[in-house]
């Protein structure tokens, strides 16, 4: 199973439960291994786990629903390194998306009902599904 870097704010509330609830069993259905590097307790020096864990993901994982800079920095460094990238976007976020990153397909999701995040973690897993799929027929 290939690893899947998940690049996401850590605020021990609404971001890590969504990790748990929805982003781990998506990542897990499309037959991948999700990575936090917060729940990764072998870490000594974060960054420096962090970039090599993205220079090894088969994909990566951006929730860029804040303007969180961690965030951007991570997701920078993986299209530095072209991962294969998926970015997920809630309905909170209220500004535009950098120019840098307009034209990626984005996967918006709301937070209303379950229903929600039903199609959230269905919308994932396709996603990835394709993305592993396309990288083992053609080694992209």
């Amino acid at each position: 199973m290939g690893i899947c870097f998940v690049i996401q704010p850590f605020d021990g509330s609404t971001f890590d439960n969504r990790y748990e609830d929805s982003l781990v069993p998506s990542i897990d259905a499309a037959g991948l291994t999700p990575y936090r590097v917060d729940r990764d307790p072998s870490v000594v020096i974060p960054i420096i786990e962090i970039e090599t864990a993205i220079k090894n993901a088969q994909v990566v994982l951006a929730d860029i629903s804040l303007d969180n800079p961690n965030v951007w920095l991570e997701l920078g460094f993986a299209i530095a390194h072209k991962k294969s990238i998926v970015l997920i976007c809630s309905d909170i976020r209220n500004s535009r998306f950098p120019f840098d990153i307009q034209h990626r397909a984005i996967i918006k999701y709301k937070t209303d009902s379950k229903r929600d995040f039903y199609l959230l973690e269905h919308q994932i897993t396709e996603k990835l599904r394709g993305i592993v799929s396309k990288v083992e027929s053609v080694g992209v």
